[in-house]
């Protein structure tokens, strides 16, 4: 995603991005609940995320689901993404990283 922002390819960028995020969520929820989503929907990973019992985990599961939905615009809209979509997509791909990454460093607690 960053690679492709420098090189402004702001479709390239979305679409890593968007994957970024569900491959960070995969891990979480592999390393959390031992299972990750394999389902048809890229939303099944938000709600996988919903169920984990780490802070913020619910709020997060909604900017999941955000950041998934701009697929749709990404990849099958017939229009390039903006330069500004890229970077607020980037930003929230970012922050959703560095959580994950936090409560992967939490202790699991029971559910």
């Amino acid at each position: 995603m960053e690679a492709a922002l420098g090189a402004r390819a702001w479709n390239a960028a979305g679409l890593l991005g968007v994957h970024a995020a569900i491959s960070a969520s995969d891990a979480l929820t592999s390393l959390k609940l031992g299972r990750h989503s394999t389902g048809q929907s890229h939303e099944d990973a938000a709600v996988l995320v919903g169920e984990l019992s780490i802070e913020d985990a619910s709020q997060k599961s909604e900017v999941l689901n955000e950041i998934i939905g701009s697929k749709h615009v990404v990849a099958y809209e017939d229009r390039q993404f903006t330069e500004d979509e890229a970077a607020t997509l980037a930003k929230q791909v970012r922050r959703f990283i560095d959580w994950v990454e936090r409560a992967m460093d939490e202790p699991r607690r029971p559910q």
